[in-house]
């Protein structure tokens, strides 16, 4: 955000060569419709070296040049209405891109270049650093308060697509993807060429092309095919009968030779579409590649039980977490891409887990804590532009920070948090009722998508006395006082234990069945697998008689409230708490039915509730 704004440190001695050098660099700013997770102020730039040796590069008053690039305009993504570009469902992202070839200014970051026409770059005082401002410095809302990068610095690895699958109007020829031959497409031609994978992808696929003036070339991505708009999509091996919908880039080439086309964001992709219109000169496609962008995050676990499904499930999972770890942690790599505080523990507990690399977890832990709006509660994600506020999101803030210090002996990290856990839990605790239970709740009342809640949402939730809302606070108290007891913040700590407990027994007497099951409110009576899942979690109830609703919990049947795929933590959690770890397995059957679709990632909802509800193919939580 501007007042967390990131600044990168990067050595460029091995770019260098004796002689003339050209230090060139392009600056994007998508406008009004860019992704949700980008915060603007101004379009501008700054280079500083710090010694006298290297300052010859700083983006002083007249010292660097700059163009407009009017040959590339924003593709806007009309998710609303469009249904050629997105299926159904809300998409977020960047707009895409139109690059007009005879526009571009070919060969501006190299040496050679003539940049005689091109302007003197205006000074513009609209950064400094947090620590040292002074008279002359920012004193106007808006400005960037620059701090160093916490994330790693992405790393970008050139891979050849996989295949071609499908082509009309031209004879199927694979060596222009493979690097061992253009194809040539005729003048006055059509073509559509559908390239396979095999595997889902982030990054930026290169096209280097040559002559074709005039012509147009289009770029559709997608994660998948469909049979028809908001169906069942079946195998996504399965090309036959299918077509494609997705966000698409378009390129108009000048005529001239080598010309680079590529995007100004990533793009991700199991398949790509290539439709191309020639006008009265043939095009040659020199060459077209992949160039896979994530986080520099190493695979250090490995897990071998000689089962197919655990094997995939690992390669599957890897694949999901690492693509979408980017500058962020991504909530999915297509729709959204925002890093939510919810779908973020799964994803640091699995990083933590495979990895062991905890750069994006503290980024993301602090970023939730810059986030915290006067009320004391976080945003539901960050980085964002806009409000969105889900109450049980800032008490997963707090859940993380337990899990954080799980793995990590860091308590000069941790207590960063201190004011901001107090915050959080205050205002829950000026929710609560006399008789014990959470109040009337504000903003967005959701957890998930358990099954047969609507939005999202326990029923009650807007009246008061709902079971989950409550039962939720006394887990996470009893998280906040593992923390402050490893601060040393002891009388802290016994107060959050006192609380879970006396919250946790008015559960019990207002909420709590004949049966032994725990209902949704002591006014609705229905029975939730979440719910009852919670109060295990929270200590509601312990011992046997914890196993005991834990086995009934696992009766396969459909269950009001049943997890989705981001609830299993739940129920796993819920699982090895009550010594039901040999049931993992039988749990598994929603990553079984995805491996039988041919998928490479993880889905975002359960495919057994319906197919037809199935958007992100690549969303961490699961």
């Amino acid at each position: 955000d501007l007042s967390h704004w990131f600044y990168e440190s990067v050595d460029i001695a091995k770019y260098l060569q004796e002689g003339k050098n050209v230090v060139a660099a392009e600056v994007v700013n998508w406008g009004p419709n860019r992704s949700f997770s980008y915060f603007s102020q101004m379009v501008s730039f700054i280079l500083q070296g710090n010694s006298e040796t290297e300052n010859i590069v700083n983006t002083l008053a007249d010292s660097w040049k700059c163009l407009h690039n009017r040959a590339v305009y924003p593709k806007i993504v009309d998710w609303i209405f469009d249904r050629s570009t997105i299926d159904f469902g809300l998409y977020i992202g960047n707009p895409t891109d139109s690059i007009i070839g005879n526009q571009y200014p070919w060969g501006w970051e190299t040496a050679d270049y003539d940049d005689s026409a091109w302007l003197p770059a205006r000074w513009a005082d609209v950064a400094g650093g947090r620590g040292t401002q002074h008279a002359g410095g920012i004193l106007y809302s808006g400005g960037k308060l620059l701090v160093p990068r916490r994330a790693p610095i992405l790393k970008e690895r050139r891979i050849p697509f996989q295949k071609i699958r499908r082509v009309s109007g031209i004879e199927k020829d694979e060596g222009f993807i493979l690097s061992t031959k253009p194809l040539v497409i005729k003048p006055n031609s059509k073509v559509s060429i559908l390239i396979d994978n095999e595997e889902l992808t982030m990054g930026y696929p290169e096209m280097l092309v040559s002559g074709g003036k005039n012509a147009k070339i289009q770029a559709m991505y997608a994660e998948n095919l469909i049979v028809k708009n908001k169906a069942p999509k079946g195998n996504r091996n399965e090309i036959e009968g299918k077509y494609m919908v997705g966000i698409k880039d378009v390129f108009i080439p000048d005529g001239g030779e080598n010309r680079l086309f590529k995007p100004t964001y990533i793009r991700t992709f199991r398949y790509i579409q290539l439709d191309i219109e020639t006008k009265d000169e043939a095009l040659t496609l020199d060459n077209y590649y992949h160039v896979e962008c994530r986080a520099p995050l190493d695979l250090k676990a490995e897990f071998s039980t000689g089962s197919e499904l655990t094997d995939w499930i690992m390669d599957a999972g890897w694949r999901t977490v690492s693509l979408c770890a980017q500058d962020y942690l991504m909530s999915d790599a297509y729709y959204e891409q925002l890093q939510y505080v919810g779908d973020s523990r799964v994803h640091n507990l699995v990083l933590f887990t495979l990895s062991g690399d905890d750069r994006l977890t503290r980024n993301a832990l602090q970023q939730f804590d810059q986030s915290r709006i006067p009320e004391g509660l976080t945003l539901a994600c960050y980085p964002n532009a806009f409000y969105l506020v889900i109450p049980s999101y800032s008490l997963i803030w707090i859940d993380q920070i337990y899990d954080y210090m799980m793995w990590r002996d860091d308590k000069a990290f941790i207590s960063q948090f201190e004011l901001g856990i107090q915050n959080v839990l205050y205002w829950f605790e000026q929710k609560m009722q006399p008789n014990g239970l959470m109040g009337k709740m504000e903003w967005w009342g959701a957890l998930a998508w358990p099954r047969h809640y609507q939005n999202g949402e326990p029923p009650s939730i807007y009246e008061g006395n709902n079971t989950l809302y409550t039962l939720h606070y006394a887990y996470t108290l009893r998280h906040a006082a593992a923390i402050f007891e490893f601060m040393g913040k002891r009388e802290k700590a016994d107060w959050c234990r006192r609380r879970a407990d006396h919250i946790c027994n008015s559960v019990n007497r207002l909420c709590k069945n004949k049966d032994g099951f725990y209902i949704e409110s002591p006014q609705h009576f229905k029975v939730s697998q979440i719910t009852n899942l919670m109060a295990i979690l929270a200590d509601a109830v312990t011992g046997n008689e914890a196993r005991l609703l834990m086995e009934r919990l696992l009766e396969p049947k459909d269950w009001f409230g049943q997890v989705d795929l981001f609830l299993h933590l739940y129920l796993f959690e819920a699982m090895n708490k009550t010594g039901f770890q040999d049931h993992f397995l039988s749990e598994l059957t929603e990553w079984q039915l995805m491996k039988e679709r041919g998928m490479t990632t993880f889905a975002e909802v359960p495919l057994e509730w319906g197919e037809e509800n199935q958007r992100s193919e690549c969303h961490p939580w699961s």
